[in-house]
């Protein structure tokens, strides 16, 4: 098997959320969510094992 391709999504109010969910529900193949980053750190307790970033400058 492959190595997993990790995946971090900036964004998470939209789109990013559904893209962060699909990942996380292994609904996308050899594939695994690694970070997340928004503004709103209110998100950060639906990641609570994933790292969570406030900014970008932090995040990549």
């Amino acid at each position: 098997m492959e190595k997993p391709v990790r995946y971090g999504v900036i964004g998470i109010g939209g789109m990013g959320a559904n893209h962060a969910k699909k990942l996380q529900e292994n609904k996308i193949e050899n594939a695994i969510l690694a970070a997340v980053a928004d503004s709103n750190v209110e998100y950060k307790n639906k990641y609570e094992n994933i790292p969570f970033f406030e900014n970008t400058d932090n995040f990549f």
